[in-house]
């Protein structure tokens, strides 16, 4: 089909061409209306824009009453749940930081006749500031509040070294086991005060926290040993046969032995059966003694129920692995008080002979692992803990020499980040230092006593962070429940780098807490309260009380490029003569594996909440 064509017919148009223009011009008209009108809408809103603009210019500050109330309230809210985390933070650390207690303060001497340490109680001056309340909490409670000079007189002179002899004692009634590397004040290193000056409240906290940190690392150590020796029960199966005899049975294990106790009644008459057994459970699968009289060893444990403690003693020649044998020659008779029908608990109690941790080879705080070496230690925040300058100019921060800031001169020390340099001797090698050489070992030095400040990686006004490190001289099979018990620390302690290797040739000095160790029985060297007693060298770059290696402790280089200082022992040879002298073992115990374990960690230490804020220096507006 074809398409149409349109025609236009030009008779049509020209006919109507009038109405055909008016049409077209009505319709121009109204476009130009149209264009017309949106230029006039823009000018007038280009106008209003260019006056609201103008208006706000200069304004820096858009708030107004009704900006701040929900900021302030959110605020509000953030600080109240920021208080709650950190008192809950606070809480479990609230026990450490102690003060003095007038019925709980011992003095330790030395008897000139027979050298054996003696304990007596002291009743000294506490003023009010310095002492414990009804609540068990310090007087003193936070470091920005006043003192005066007479009060810091009496802590310097006699309270500071009562501290340390109560935490001995401690020790000794807990028959904590462990030997202290060249004795108890060496390891300790309490600070010796500078005579005739009064120290400054900065430096008494910092002497404080040192000694409280210290005090609650080695009460972790403690715990690990007791859960080592802690015997779990164990169910009796229902065919084993009792003998007639026995009246009840309960039997235990921990890693190391399983006991079945049998328990016998004639009349009113209870006693431990010698049916008894014990059996090697070690997890070594060693051979194990169960008494040594020539090397003086014993294998203990204790029955407790409720406030009755009864000491049981193992008898017998050494046992394989996974041999049993009877322990007793003869019945063990119990006390009247001791119910053999009740559940009580039993608990290995271990020796300086038997024990797994055999020696505390050096703790040291303000110690960074390498991994942290290139952190720049600070101090406590100057919100919480005022810096005493003495109304003097407060030195530029790294001046310690031309290597940066806390390095000697040269720049880093041999060996890579983390490793310290090894002294001779006795001049100041080992840990000392904060992980540096000895020209910096003290970088920012309090007023009077030269106490360093910057010990710590991270600090705010609710939390520090503390760096530390620690050696310990162990069973191999026990570094775990070493690592879980500093893990679970009240510190909340977290571990950064730790390395082990194999100890040859240990042999105890018996420096264990209680002994006289090295410590001079002369009554100058008494360690009474106001007596300074055995002390490490002040002398040196170290600082007051800073630790000193034993003379001919010398070092060789570290195989890994740094993780571990210089010397046999690592972390600088930390150890008297016996320990490294290559002798064979003569504790007893036989073939143990026995590790040097160096550890590295951060101890986060949390403010009191509710600290008063530290008044600005009064020419602060100058």
């Amino acid at each position: 089909m074809a398409k149409a064509k349109i025609k236009i017919d030009m008779k049509q148009i020209n006919k109507f061409r009038f109405w055909i223009g008016l049409g077209v011009l009505a319709l121009l008209l109204i476009v130009l209306s149209y264009f017309q009108l949106t230029a006039i809408g823009g000018e007038k809103e280009k106008k209003a824009y260019a006056e609201k603009l103008k208006s706000v210019k200069g304004l820096n500050d858009f708030k107004n009453g009704n900006f701040l109330p929900p900021w302030s309230a959110r605020e509000e809210k953030l600080k109240t749940q920021r208080d709650e985390i950190w008192n809950k933070a606070w809480i479990p650390q609230r026990d450490m930081q102690t003060w003095f207690k007038r019925d709980d303060i011992w003095e330790k001497k030395y008897d000139s006749k027979s050298g054996k340490l003696v304990w007596s109680k002291f009743d000294p001056n506490i003023p009010e500031k310095l002492s414990m309340n009804a609540n068990n909490e310090g007087n003193w409670r936070y470091p920005s509040e006043p003192i005066d000079g007479t009060t810091l007189d009496i802590y310097k002179d006699t309270l500071y070294l009562t501290q340390f002899h109560n935490f001995e004692k401690e020790l000794v009634d807990a028959r904590f086991p462990v030997e202290f590397n060249n004795g108890f004040d060496s390891l300790m290193a309490p600070i010796t005060w500078k005579r005739g000056s009064t120290p400054t409240a900065e430096e008494v906290w910092l002497a404080q926290e040192s000694f409280w940190v210290k005090r609650e690392i080695i009460r972790d150590i403690l715990k690990a040993i007791q859960s080592i020796g802690a015997m779990t029960p164990d169910t009796i199966a229902k065919d084993e046969v009792n003998p007639p005899e026995v009246k009840n049975r309960k039997r235990f294990y921990n890693s190391i032995w399983e006991i079945d106790l049998m328990f016998e009644a004639v009349e009113r008459e209870k006693f431990i059966s010698p049916r008894s057994k014990i059996m090697n459970v070690h997890q070594d699968r060693r051979v194990m003694t169960l008494d040594n009289p020539v090397a003086g060893s014993t294998t203990e444990f204790v029955l407790r129920q409720g406030t009755t403690v009864v000491p049981l003693k193992v008898q017998g020649e050494p046992l394989g692995f996974g041999q049993i044998r009877e322990f007793l020659k003869d019945k063990l008779v119990l006390p009247f008080s001791f119910d053999i029908a009740k559940d009580f608990t039993l608990e290995q109690v271990f020796t300086s002979k038997n024990t797994p941790i055999k020696m505390i080879n050096a703790l040291e705080l303000a110690r960074t692992s390498h991994r942290m070496a290139n952190l720049k230690l600070v101090n406590r925040s100057p919100n919480v803990l005022k810096k005493d300058t003495g109304g003097a100019e407060e030195p530029a921060e790294g001046g310690a020499g031309p290597g940066g800031p806390g390095m000697p001169p040269g720049g880093m020390p041999p060996g890579g980040p983390g490793m310290p340099m090894m002294g001779r001797g006795g001049e100041g090698g080992g840990m000392m230092g904060r992980g540096m050489g000895a020209a910096s070992a003290v970088k920012d030095p309090t007023l009077i006593n030269g106490i360093d400040r910057a010990i710590y990686i991270h600090t705010t006004d609710q939390c520090r962070h503390l760096p530390f490190a620690m050696s310990l001289i162990l069973d191999q099979t026990i570094m775990n429940e070493v690592l879980a018990s500093l893990a679970n620390s009240k510190l909340r302690i977290q571990l950064t780098q730790f390395h082990y290797q194999h100890y040859n040739g240990y042999k105890s000095l018996n420096f264990i807490a209680g002994a006289a160790g090295p410590t001079d029985a002369s009554a100058e060297n008494s360690g009474g309260p106001g007596n300074p007693g055995f002390r490490p060298p002040v002398a040196g770059p170290g600082g007051p009380g800073a630790f000193r290696p034993p003379p001919g402790s010398g070092g060789r280089g570290s195989e890994d490029g740094g993780m571990r200082p210089p010397g046999p022992g690592g972390m600088g040879a930390f150890r008297p003569g016996g320990p490294g002298s290559g002798a064979a073992a003569t504790d007893g115990s036989g073939d143990i594996n026995i590790v040097e374990l160096n550890l590295y960690g951060v101890a986060s230490l949390f403010e009191k909440p509710g600290a008063p804020p530290i008044a600005p220096p009064a020419d602060a507006s100058k």
